[in-house]
């Protein structure tokens, strides 16, 4: 037998075969050997050539050794293939784990969140996706905390607001005294404060139908027709220097029972921030496609930081008369109808130098809110009262220069107060 297991002389069957002894080759390397029937694996090949055969080649495998050989190759596969994946695991397991540990952020901070306490943020360790994720979950909460707080304030200026006419009307009502005069008297204020409170429920109503998408209804109507009804209107709210700065002329798509609330409520914030005589203008103008109303004054002005804030429900600007008959709706309504109608309410004021607030919608709405705040100053627009370049300043123009519109009342005309 060779260093190979290969053996070149057996004495025992191969193939069933009864096979004579064959002597060794000449060049063996090893004694002749005998084997077992099953210890080994052989193939007996005889010569061929010659009639009569002498001997046959037979090469033979030791079964047991190559089993031992393939089993430790299986052995040390066995044991490679589990420490790779036992690797393979670990590395996942770490890699998961920190891959993971943002979303686990995220759900302990979502525990943790309740209505009162929305300062909880996730914080954002990679820029990867789950970081990403991370981010746009703290922006939500940004957006949450913000309307819970908005909703707070709301809800407790409307409490406010509403507490103080019942406030009143209790105390009046028990300090009545007997007397005709004294009932009079506590009716007449008890009517007044009841009627104040019937307007702010009913601001409040119409601020809740802004949030509807059935909120505008729009129908062609007549620019000009609409800018002197609404100017007609206006005049009956105080004593004022009224002023009819001129109209566009044209068809705009329009809800104008909603914008005249619109222009009302801005024109009865005018005339509750002026005094009596105070030059108060109103006109409109039709330009780059958009509708442009606005309601101008001669009064203190607006500073610079409360023109954002005067536009949020219940707000007053720092000069404002606390004890007036609006709750601080007027402002918030105008936006709400302004941007139900795809567009925004501008304002262009400075303390000293009046205000002019601006309703601009564009002349075919596609009924959806606008992407502008309410309150930004538009380009071009230096002080209170002018329009866009190149046009007449509203208020320039001398009492029979524009025609005001007609009134009932004779002896009225544009120029003058309204008595």
């Amino acid at each position: 037998m060779t260093d190979e297991g290969l053996v070149y002389y057996v004495a025992v069957p191969l193939r069933g075969v009864a096979q004579p002894a064959v002597s060794a080759p000449p060049d063996a390397a090893q004694p002749a050997v005998s084997a077992p029937p099953d210890a080994a694996r052989a193939d007996v090949t005889a010569p061929t050539g010659d009639e009569t055969t002498k001997g046959v080649f037979v090469s033979a495998v030791f079964v047991d050794e190559e089993r031992n050989r393939i089993s430790g190759d299986l052995r040390i596969q066995g044991l490679v293939t589990a420490a790779v994946i036992a690797a393979a695991a670990l590395i996942s397991w770490i890699t998961a784990g920190r891959l993971l540990r943002p979303l686990r952020s995220v759900t302990e901070t979502a525990r943790t969140i309740s209505e009162h306490d929305l300062s909880q943020r996730i914080p954002v360790e990679n820029d990867d996706e789950v970081g990403e994720l991370a981010e746009t979950f703290n922006q939500m909460l940004d957006r949450l905390e913000q309307s819970f707080a908005s909703q707070r304030s709301f809800i407790d200026d409307a409490g406010h607001e509403l507490r103080t006419p019942i406030t009143i009307v209790m105390g009046q009502l028990e300090l009545m005294g007997e007397s005709p005069e004294d009932r009079e008297q506590t009716l007449a204020v008890v009517n007044d404060e009841l009627a104040r409170m019937a307007r702010i429920v009913e601001d409040l109503l119409l601020l809740a139908k802004a949030e509807q998408p059935n909120f505008i209804a729009l129908e062609a109507t007549e620019v000009s027709e609409l800018t002197a009804e609404l100017f007609v209107k206006a005049r009956t709210l105080g004593e004022r220097t009224w002023t009819f700065d001129g109209t566009a002329t044209g068809t705009a798509d329009l809800d104008q029972q909603r914008l005249h609330q619109a222009a009302l409520n801005l024109a009865r914030n005018a005339v509750e921030h002026t005094d009596e005589g105070i030059e108060v203008g109103i006109g409109s103008e039709i330009v780059d496609g958009s509708l442009r109303l606005w309601v101008r004054d001669r009064g203190p002005g607006i500073a610079v930081e409360d023109q954002q804030r005067i536009f949020e429900r219940f707000s007053r600007g720092r000069g404002a008369r606390r004890r007036s008959d609006g709750a601080g709706l007027g402002l918030a309504i105008a936006s709400a109808v302004a941007s139900g109608h795809g567009g925004t309410v501008t304002l262009d004021s400075g303390i000293g130098l009046g205000s002019k607030f601006t309703i601009v919608i564009p002349l075919h709405p596609n009924v959806e809110p606008a992407d502008v705040e309410p309150g930004d100053t538009e380009p071009g627009n230096t002080e209170p009262g002018n329009t866009e370049p190149g046009n007449t300043e509203p208020g320039d123009t001398e009492p029979g220069d524009t025609e005001a519109p007609e009134l009932d009342r004779k002896g009225d005309d544009a120029s003058h107060p309204h008595r």
